[in-house]
């Protein structure tokens, strides 16, 4: 189940994958473009040059539209979880949910100041299980299946306790429920008849259900036991009442008839297959969703269920199809993406775009079930965590029932439309457009997030028809910009200057409402603000300030006298760092000293730049990663103590400053940021996140605004745990919540109360290597303050430039040429790769 803190953590690992990407070029354009149209590319007034949403609204004036009311189970306790497997039968959807129902208690040991105390108590832990459910395809009537029982295991040793779990679940037209059900043992205690360690006590059932959840039939399936591909089972049940088991593991499909007797096996070899899943095509028949091994080919195996059989018939399908659904309506099948829903039918060329999940007002990555109906109508199951619930509460999800139709346009609240303009949306800034649209009555954000162009052999396919879209003059209201470049985008002119609109927005504060030191940076040059953005991240490095002294620059002379001395196991940065990996991060760190980011004139310092060629030039030209013993390997900061490294990596980021206070008290405050050594000086690179830009040819500036003042706007830190806000009340908060002492009844202390640990940190797994971290101090404060203030901007920063400047690295490397040359032959390269992506 998703904890708050689990939550917090999915958070962190999607906005960590966030990179800068690059569009290629585009031209001015005075027209901009309309929100969705018609999926036949119809325009709404505004010029031929504008573009549409394609697939969201339909030739007739439809598009799918989502209304959502919470998910209510009679005779349910507390679903914590909706699992995958579904049915349909008639007008009503089953499926298969996780339901709390009650506690237990079990002897855990106690801890006291994060330690263990020898002691047992008892602890109470949630205990969830199975249940079916029913419920209308509106989203109402939800109803446990009160006549389904549980399967019995049978004799069990002593000292044992049943398990059981729904695998999976399918329905046939005559009403009946197949399920798969896995009855597995637990210890409880010790002693005779216990369980032996290593042995399985599990046994499967295929089992036939009435709709009210009584049993028809129960076959256990003794083919399958112990099987890691029945640990998920992919079922499919025909019109006529056979089913389809898949067990990709096996490579193979068991068929069973209606009376559950096994009528065959069909085999998939694993070395040609990867059987994906079980699909139900819009005629009902059963086939095999697979991708071949060696050329990744997407095809539909028809299967005869009657005879046990597949066809030697390969139907191929859209090799964007990598989520493949059943059938509905006219569409053979549907398959989705992280975008959008498309309905296919066999044999024409392509997909058709039926919706985007986010113009249709749902959030993929919040949708625990998807099911299509025979007559078209899409329903989901959507969570969101319930950041009112208690934090130790295991049932920390809201649930809604989204149920998707196709609606007149007219029907809808009337709103001024907005284009937002995207080519890969993160999660995060799709959860801004969510909330937006649900609470604005004025303004609808529309997205067209061109990345859904991209092919398996062309990731890159939607930068390349974004660029053309912007080559001809098609201007959004709003930009992305943390996946269109923004240095690109200022160069041609495409964006306004938000100052204005911040200074004069009171209500959000002016530009008093962001940290100083951050606004700072996020203007250009020239002091105009081209995009605002909700948080950012520090990346640095640190050393100890008994190798370092006072002096926080760590030079090429200081870097070669450490080598000179260090022990044969020791390194000079991070692990297997080389010459290339050095001269890449250097020059990233130094990216907008290089390249201005309002002109695109690039200017290389040859002294700068020869300072970093000869700091880079101290690691070794590979690293043999093949033979390295990492169960030998010490943390960075073991290391560092033990005086093996002289630098380490460092970020500064996340809500609690957690692992510059951790690397900060293990050395007891004895730390320098030396930022990214090697000619360039700085504190550290700052990246910002959750960027958006209004286009100068913008339709509506005030509706713009009102969109992109939110991301600025004060919001709950539970969705920003992975990032430092720009808002400066935020950030204030947080340091304000980091240095207050936090305090325990404590009935032998004097006044009663101790004061007890904010975070617990370590610096490796042996014993001892445990700390206790208090609250924020003010020296701590000011290094943090400090390192934001001494950072540098990294938005030039492209990946093909680092391949341009370590590749002319290399001549200098191995002795061939001069720093100077390099300096001018990179300066001439990436000066003509920028043209390359020109917006202009």
């Amino acid at each position: 189940m998703l904890k708050r803190r689990r939550y917090a953590a999915i958070i962190a690992a999607i906005l960590s994958l966030l990179i800068l990407l690059s569009a290629c070029g585009v031209k001015t354009g005075e027209t901009a473009l309309t929100s969705p149209a018609s999926d036949t590319g119809s325009q709404k007034p505004g010029g031929k040059g504008n573009i549409t949403a394609a697939g969201d609204i339909f030739s007739d004036g439809s598009i799918y539209a989502a209304s959502y009311s919470d998910l209510k189970i009679e005779g349910a306790m507390q679903p914590a979880r909706i699992k995958q497997h579904f049915g349909i039968i008639k007008d009503r959807l089953y499926f298969v949910a996780v339901d709390k129902v009650g506690n237990e208690e079990v002897m855990m040991p106690s801890f006291e100041e994060g330690e263990e105390s020898g002691e047992m108590k008892p602890t109470q832990f949630p205990v969830f299980e199975d249940i079916l459910v029913s419920i209308n395809s509106d989203g109402s009537g939800g109803t446990k299946l009160s006549d389904y029982k549980k399967t019995d295991y049978g004799e069990m040793p002593g000292g044992t306790k049943q398990e059981n779990e729904v695998l999976g679940l399918s329905t046939d037209e005559n009403g009946f429920i197949y399920i798969i059900e896995k009855v597995s043992l637990k210890n409880v205690g010790e002693g005779e008849g216990s369980l032996a360690a290593g042995e399985t006590y599990e046994k499967l059932f295929l089992r036939k259900l009435a709709e009210t959840g009584a049993e028809i039939k129960s076959e256990e399936l003794s083919m399958l036991k112990g099987s890691e591909g029945a640990l998920d089972a992919r079922m499919k049940t025909d019109d006529k009442g056979n089913t389809a088991v898949l067990n990709w593991d096996m490579g193979k499909v068991f068929v069973f008839d209606s009376e559950l007797k096994l009528k065959g096996e069909i085999e998939f070899p694993k070395d040609k297959n990867w059987i994906d899943s079980l699909i139900k095509t819009r005629d009902g028949k059963i086939s095999i969703f697979n991708i071949k091994v060696e050329s990744g080919e997407r095809v539909l195996i028809p299967l005869d269920l009657e005879n046990a059989s597949r066809s030697d018939k390969e139907e191929t399908v859209p090799k964007q199809a990598t989520e493949v659904k059943d059938g509905a309506g006219e569409y053979d099948i549907l398959y989705t993406t992280d975008n959008a829903v498309y309905g296919y039918k066999i044999g024409e060329d392509g997909g058709k775009k039926l919706l985007s999940w986010l113009n249709s007002d749902v959030l993929v990555f919040r949708v625990s079930l998807f099911a299509a109906f025979p007559n078209g109508k899409i329903f989901c199951i959507t969570d969101e965590p319930n950041w009112e619930g208690d934090l130790d509460e295991e049932a920390a999800l809201k649930y809604s029932a989204a149920v998707l139709t196709k609606k007149d346009k007219s029907e809808l609240p009337e709103k001024s439309e907005l284009l937002l303009l995207s080519c890969g949306m993160s999660n995060e800034k799709k959860y801004e457009v969510f909330k937006f649209n649900r609470a604005n009555e004025k303004y609808r954000i529309f997205v067209k997030d061109y990345s859904e162009y991209n092919t398996q052999e062309d990731y890159l396919a939607g930068a390349k028809k974004l660029t053309e879209d912007l080559k001809a003059g098609k201007i959004p209201d709003i930009f992305d910009t943390d996946s269109v470049s923004l240095p690109q985008l200022i160069n041609a002119g495409l964006l306004s200057d938000l100052m204005p609109y911040l200074e004069a927005d009171e209500k959000l504060g002016g530009k008093d409402a962001i940290l100083p030191s951050v606004l700072s940076k996020m203007q250009s040059p020239s002091g105009k603000l081209y995009s605002v953005y909700s948080g950012f991240i520090i990346s640095t490095a640190i050393a100890k300030k008994d190798n370092e002294g006072d002096n926080s620059e760590v030079s090429t002379d200081v870097a070669r006298s450490f080598i000179e001395k260090m022990p044969a196991d020791g390194q000079l940065f991070w692990l297997g760092m080389t010459k290339e990996d050095a001269i890449t991060a250097i020059m990233k760190a130094s990216i907008d000293r290089l390249i201005d980011r309002d002109t695109g004139e690039v200017n290389i310092d040859v002294t700068e730049f020869a300072a970093a060629l000869s700091f880079a030039d101290l690691f070794p030209e590979s690293f043999d990663w093949e033979h390295f013993d990492f169960g030998a390997h010490e943390t960075d900061i073991e290391r560092i103590i033990k005086g093996k490294q002289l630098i380490m990596p460092l970020s500064i980021v996340d809500e609690n400053f957690y692992e510059f206070r951790n690397v900060y008290n293990i050395l007891k405050g004895n730390l320098v940021v030396t930022g990214i050594p090697g000619g360039f000086a700085n504190s550290g690179t700052i990246e910002f996140n959750g960027g958006f830009g209004m286009s100068n040819a913008c339709r509506d500036k005030d509706g713009a605004w009102q969109f992109l003042r939110s991301v600025l706007s004060e919001k709950s830190d539970e969705t920003m745990t992975a990032i430092i806000p720009v808002n400066k009340a935020m950030f204030e908060s947080r340091l304000t919540d980091a240095m207050t002492p936090k305090y325990a009844d404590d009935p032998d202390s004097p006044d009663g109360k101790k004061a007890v640990p904010h975070l617990f940190g370590n610096y490796g797994q042996s014993e001892g290597q445990r700390i206790e971290i208090y609250e924020l101090t003010e020296a701590e404060r000011d290094i943090i303050l400090k390192t934001i203030e001494n950072s540098v901007t990294v938005f030039n920063y492209n990946e093909e430039i680092s391949k341009i400047i370590a590749e002319e690295a290399k001549e200098f490397f191995g002795g061939t040429v001069s720093p100077e040359a390099v300096a001018m032959a990179a300066q001439q390269k990436v000066s003509e790769f920028l043209q390359s992506i020109s917006y202009k």
